[in-house]
């Protein structure tokens, strides 16, 4: 897990970075607004009632980073958001035309809070509430989100599992993976799977990082 000393520490290095950072965590609960949804929230593994290993507490993405996010990527298929929490990535990414957008999410509390966030956007996203590990893939699937939800054995066999979709389906695939920059072991895990490779790394606004993987 990320030390937040280090990642303090990591923006107080950058001053612009640090800048960007306050001005996106001031305006968070506007931009909600503005979106019409309730997403600007945290909630710990205990509050949840989910506590393991794996698993981390929801932190929404950040909106500047996600627009930076869609813009180096191709925008097609399904996209699939694995720990969409309250629902804010799959409300974002449905105002690109990918043909579907699903979130998929462990607690009940935050399907709860997505599925409201999804009607009060318009928007034409689903919420899936399961373990990711358990769910079914679909086959149009093209681009798979990991805004820091979880590592682990979770991690492997939710890889697993969009690998062998796509070799069963033969498809192109973009894995983004989201973080901290000095969460050096949330990102390893995705260098490590066999079946990808990283094609870019994107520096994003606040001060995280977006590791951009394809299936090879």
């Amino acid at each position: 897990m990320t030390r937040p000393l280090a990642e303090i520490a990591c923006r107080l290095s950058r001053p612009r970075v640090l800048a960007t950072w306050i001005f996106d965590r001031l305006f968070d609960r506007v931009l909600d607004r503005r979106f019409g949804i309730n997403s600007s929230f945290r909630a710990s593994l205990t509050s949840l009632r989910l506590e393991a290993p794996d698993r981390a507490g929801y932190q929404p993405v950040s909106y500047l980073d996600f627009e930076v996010l869609m813009h180096a990527i191709d925008v097609n298929g399904i996209f699939v958001d694995f720990g969409s929490g309250a629902g804010r990535c799959v409300c974002l990414a449905s105002q690109y035309p990918f043909e579907a957008v699903v979130g998929v999410e462990l607690s009940d509390v935050l399907c709860a809070a997505a599925r409201r966030n999804v009607i009060a956007a318009g928007v034409d996203g689903q919420i899936v509430c399961a373990d990711a590990t358990q769910f079914s893939i679909p086959p149009r699937a093209t681009t798979f989100a990991f805004i820091n939800p979880f590592r682990g054995r979770t991690m492997q066999s939710v890889l697993f599992n969009i690998r062998q979709s796509a070799n069963k389906y033969p498809r192109s695939v973009t894995v983004l993976a989201y973080g901290s920059p000095v969460d050096f072991e949330f990102f390893d895990q995705f260098k490590r799977t066999e079946g990808f490779r990283m094609v870019r790394q994107v520096d994003l606004p606040t001060g995280c990082v977006a590791m951009i993987f394809e299936n090879i």
